[in-house]
């Protein structure tokens, strides 16, 4: 065997966490009441089917729910990022307690989408042990609450819970703490309607990385591929100056020439 390597952690860098079980019931009531709030830079788009959706609520019948949902506090991490003088992490969080959120999604936008229809009456599916979901409703959740973070370490907090699990690779980069980040996630917003003109799957984020790839195109007049994506994302190295500008003279062309041919 060869020689073991030495990691040195530094223990200032932990974080610190605490474990809720909430009442399902509670849970949900937090969510339609707009106490926690889903980031885009940090969760991935609805991607679940009804029957991944099923699955799920059986599991919670069943008591066989193993992951936790991650939640960051937002008004302690506001008063840290004051005492660290740290303004543009505090601005992000005033904003969030002036629009009335106590909570940062950071993994479990999917589970918990599912319990607020199953709730609801939005999933095709009755259990007849529990038609008023009584049952259900009183189950709890397992909940990982961050007491105190800054948003880097809620982009490296997002990375590190689903490095292990199947994001594609545009999820990743999505996550990826950078200006490239929040641009092509404007852009994707802003002109949704070009990308609606092809087929491409939304849900997993393959429109925005065909504006990746469509950046990376501009920037350096060559295409590019995964890795040099993921370089671009991490080294901030692209030209953000015009590409709204083409991408909404892209979009004049695809209306202009519509063909049956699919992207994605």
């Amino acid at each position: 065997m060869g020689k073991k390597k030495e990691i040195i952690v530094n223990s200032k860098d932990a974080l610190e966490n605490h474990i809720d079980n909430d009442y399902i019931e509670e849970f949900i009531e937090k969510i339609e009441n707009k106490k926690i709030y889903v980031d885009p830079r940090f969760q991935r788009r609805n991607s679940w089917t009804d029957a991944l959706r099923e699955n799920y609520i059986e599991s919670v019948y069943k008591n066989m729910v193993c992951h936790p949902i991650i939640l960051v506090n937002v008004p302690l991490s506001y008063y840290r990022s004051l005492q660290n003088k740290k303004e543009k992490d505090a601005e992000y969080f005033k904003d969030l307690i002036d629009r009335g959120y106590d909570y940062v999604s950071i993994d479990g936008n999917n589970r918990s989408q599912s319990m607020v229809k199953y709730k609801n009456d939005e999933l095709n599916i009755i259990y007849p042990h529990d038609k008023d979901k009584k049952k259900f409703l009183k189950k709890k959740v397992l909940i990982n609450i961050y007491d105190s973070v800054t948003p880097l370490e809620m982009h490296k907090l997002g990375i590190s819970v689903n490095q292990n699990q199947s994001w594609n690779r545009q999820e990743g980069r999505n996550c990826i703490y950078s200006t490239i980040s929040n641009f092509i996630r404007e852009i994707s917003q802003k002109f949704n309607g070009v990308t609606d003109l092809i087929k491409v799957k939304k849900t997993r984020m393959l429109d925005d990385e065909l504006l990746v790839s469509l950046l990376y195109y501009e920037t350096n007049e060559q295409g590019g591929n995964q890795e040099k994506w993921d370089k671009m994302y991490i080294s901030e190295t692209a030209d953000l100056s015009n590409f709204g500008s083409v991408v909404k003279e892209w979009g004049k062309v695809l209306k202009e020439n519509l063909t049956t041919k699919k992207f994605g």
